[in-house]
């Protein structure tokens, strides 16, 4: 099981999908900021909890690879 979740966490399929899932927030963010303002993109994107925890599965996909 553990084994199974370390090869999951590590893959390089992991890593592309957090690049492209990456991106369109970025891009969700940066649409955001242009229509409202930077404060709005920050609440709903960039401080979001999601967006942290993409940051921190490519981090760990990141030293593992």
């Amino acid at each position: 099981m553990i084994k199974k979740l370390i090869s999951i966490l590590f893959s390089t399929r992991l890593m592309a999908m957090l690049f492209l899932t990456f991106a369109i927030a970025m891009a969700t963010g940066t649409f955001i900021e242009s229509k409202y303002n930077t404060d709005t993109a920050r609440i709903w994107v960039y401080n979001a909890w999601w967006f942290e925890g993409i940051m921190l599965v490519f981090m760990i996909n990141f030293i593992g690879n």
